[in-house]
């Protein structure tokens, strides 16, 4: 977890226990608290907001994690995050190529629902 280097060790240990050990539960609660910090938000107790961000450590190879169900934790948590960062590419790309659809005047308006949309996303409504 040390990733979240905004937050103080106590804290997420706390997280930790209150888990039962389960990585990929504590995981997400530290990164909607992170994500809520960063909003403006407050961080919920026994998180604690460091004044000086800890070093980011790089993440260990799954290989050197010994216990199975924890490198089996990890490894869902890496892919779920890489899906994260795969669909807001996607969605990025998305927005802006609607943008450009619409600045070029190649939205189509749907005859029964009144819609604009892209060319490419038309079909013949029922």
């Amino acid at each position: 977890l040390g990733e979240f280097v905004e937050l103080g060790k106590p804290g997420v240990d706390t997280v930790m226990r209150r888990s039962h050990g389960a990585y990929a539960v504590a995981w997400k609660f530290l990164y909607e608290a992170v994500g809520e910090l960063f909003n403006g938000g407050e961080l919920p107790s026994p998180l604690k907001k460091l004044k000086c961000p800890r070093k980011q450590l790089p993440e260990r190879k799954l290989t050197r994690i010994s216990c199975r169900a924890l490198r089996e934790e990890v490894a869902f948590v890496r892919w779920w995050r890489a899906q994260g960062k795969e669909q807001e590419r996607r969605r990025i790309q998305r927005e802006a190529y609607v943008k450009d659809c619409e600045a070029q005047g190649l939205l189509f308006e749907c005859e029964c629902c009144f819609t604009e949309t892209v060319p490419d996303e038309v079909i013949q409504c029922p």
